[in-house]
C-alpha cells in the first residue's frame, strides 16, 4: 500500500502576526507626531469636554476637515450647548435705536432677551461711552480668526445699531485679547491671533454693516491684560475674549480718550509726544508735528 503524500505545512501564517504589529506600530507614531504640534487652547477644549460634570449634556468633539495648514483640526464645545450660544435676529421691522443715549439699552435688551449674559456683557460709561465684551467662545473656535457663522446673527444685530446710530460715534475701539498658555512647541502667536480676531470684526461692521472705516479702530493686545488669572481653565477662557468701546461723538473727544486709555497707556510716558489721541489718531498727530 502506498503511503500518503505528506502536505507541506504553511509557514507563511506569520507574515499576518507581524504585518498586524508593523500597521499597529505605525499608527502609534503617526499618532505621537500629530500630538507633537497640537495647540494648547484645542487640548484644554478636549479635555475639557470629556471631563464634564456627570448630568451635564453629551461634549461635542468637532473634527474640522478644513483646517488651514493641510492638516485636520479638532476643538471640542464642552458641556452643556447652551454655554455658546448665538443669539436670535431681529424681528422683522424691529425698531433700531436712533441716538447714542438709547444704544446701551438695546443692547442690554437684547443680550438679556436671547440669554447671551454668559458669552456677552454690556455696560456703560457716563453717557459717552459704552463698553462690549464678547468672550472668544461666540466668535471663534480655538486658535482660528474666522467668525463662527453661528455668530452672525448676534454681530449682526451689534453692528446694525452701531450703523444707525454712527452719526452720533466718533470712535469704535475693537481690542483682541488672548491668553497666556505656557505649553513648549505651542505654534501660535498671541500678537497675530489677537489682532487678527480684531480685524475680523472690523472688517466685517465695515464691509457688511456700512460703519466708516474711519472710525474703526482694531487692535490686538496679545496675552498682556487679562482680566483674570491664567493658572486656570476658567480664568484662561475668560481672557480669550474681543472688547469693544463705542465713543460718542463730543468737543471733549481728545480729552476723553486720554481718561479712557489710562489704564492701557500712560499719556505722560508713551508717547512721548501728545497722549493717547496720537496712538488712536495718528493723522491729528502728523499734521501737529509738520505744523510745528
Amino acid at each position: 500500500m502506498s503511503k500518503k503524500p505528506r502536505q507541506e505545512e504553511d509557514t507563511g501564517t506569520w507574515m499576518n502576526t507581524y504585518s498586524d504589529l508593523v500597521t499597529l506600530l505605525l499608527t502609534f507614531f503617526v499618532l505621537l507626531f500629530s500630538m507633537s504640534s497640537v495647540s494648547a487652547e484645542k487640548w484644554e477644549s478636549f479635555v475639557t469636554a470629556f471631563s464634564a460634570h456627570p448630568g451635564d449634556d453629551t461634549a461635542q468633539v468637532v473634527l474640522d476637515m478644513n483646517a488651514q495648514g493641510g492638516g485636520d483640526e479638532i476643538y471640542a464645545v464642552a458641556g452643556n450647548t447652551d454655554d455658546f450660544p448665538t443669539g436670535g435676529a431681529p424681528s422683522a421691522g424691529e425698531p433700531l435705536p436712533t441716538d447714542f443715549n438709547s444704544l446701551y439699552n438695546y443692547l442690554e435688551n437684547y443680550v438679556m432677551e436671547n440669554n447671551l449674559s454668559s458669552s456677552v456683557q454690556v455696560s456703560q460709561g457716563g453717557e459717552s461711552v459704552v463698553y462690549i465684551r464678547f468672550q472668544n467662545n461666540i466668535f471663534f473656535a480655538p486658535d482660528r480668526y474666522e467668525i463662527l457663522p453661528e455668530a452672525y446673527e448676534t454681530l449682526s444685530f451689534v453692528g446694525d445699531c452701531l450703523a444707525s446710530v454712527q452719526d452720533e460715534i466718533y470712535l469704535i475701539s475693537i481690542n483682541g485679547h488672548t491668553a497666556a498658555v505656557d505649553y513648549d512647541g505651542y505654534g501660535v502667536s498671541d500678537w497675530m491671533l489677537s489682532s487678527e480676531r480684531a480685524s475680523s470684526v472690523a472688517i466685517y461692521l465695515e464691509d457688511e454693516k456700512a460703519i466708516d472705516g474711519d472710525k474703526l479702530r482694531p487692535m490686538g493686545y496679545g496675552n498682556n491684560y487679562p482680566v483674570e488669572s491664567n493658572d486656570t481653565a476658567e480664568g484662561r477662557q475668560h481672557n480669550r475674549r474681543v472688547d469693544m468701546t463705542i465713543i460718542r461723538q463730543s468737543d471733549g473727544n481728545e480729552a476723553l480718550l486720554d481718561s479712557e486709555l489710562a489704564s492701557l497707556f500712560d499719556p505722560d510716558e508713551f508717547p512721548r509726544t501728545g497722549g493717547a489721541i496720537d496712538i488712536l489718531e495718528p493723522a491729528s498727530g502728523a499734521e501737529e508735528d509738520a505744523d510745528s
